[in-house]
């Protein structure tokens, strides 16, 4: 009885979802589309906030990696001196640098704006409209595994509609 209800719920969303967009009112599609819009656009700046705060984290690891590796080849070697110009050291700089960057443009990128709410109802519409491709973003990996958006190319959108 429960796993009924329950797909009663989900299906009544989904002809909610569906219903929205028969109506074929251009404010209604163009509100969804905003809301989609807008809270991928805060989903990805939360995302890109999270990773230049491991970014300023870990160029501040290599600075002390690099110093303390300046150091060790140093006294490993009391002969071979190592001044304070060797690579390490500026290497060191840069990435103390870089980090104290990167925190300076965190102190502005850290309050990251509200996403809109959704309902059920809208996000199976919304769903209905990136399926029939009316959504101009599309998420995607790259090679090292981030998460991208690219704005869909005309081109790009036809060839994936119409394989060779």
């Amino acid at each position: 009885a429960v796993v009924a209800s329950t797909a009663q719920e989900r299906l009544e969303t989904a002809q909610g979802g569906k219903k929205m967009l028969e109506s074929g009112d251009p404010a209604v599609e163009a509100n969804l589309l905003a809301k989609k819009t807008a809270n991928d656009a805060v989903i990805l700046d939360r995302s890109i906030v999270a990773k230049l705060k491991d970014a300023a984290a870990i160029y501040e690891e290599a600075a002390q990696k690099m110093k303390a590796s300046s150091i060790e080849g140093a006294t490993a070697e009391p002969s071979n001196e190592i001044s304070s110009d060797s690579p390490s050291d500026r290497l060191a700089r840069d990435y103390e640098a870089r980090a104290a960057a990167l925190k300076v443009a965190l102190e502005t990128l850290n309050s990251v704006p509200e996403a809109p709410e959704i309902s059920p109802v809208e996000q199976d519409a919304i769903s209905i409209l990136v399926a029939k491709g009316k959504y101009k973003w599309v998420a995607g990996k790259t090679q090292e595994g981030f998460n991208t958006l690219r704005r869909r190319s005309a081109d790009a959108a036809s060839s994936a509609a119409c394989p060779p």
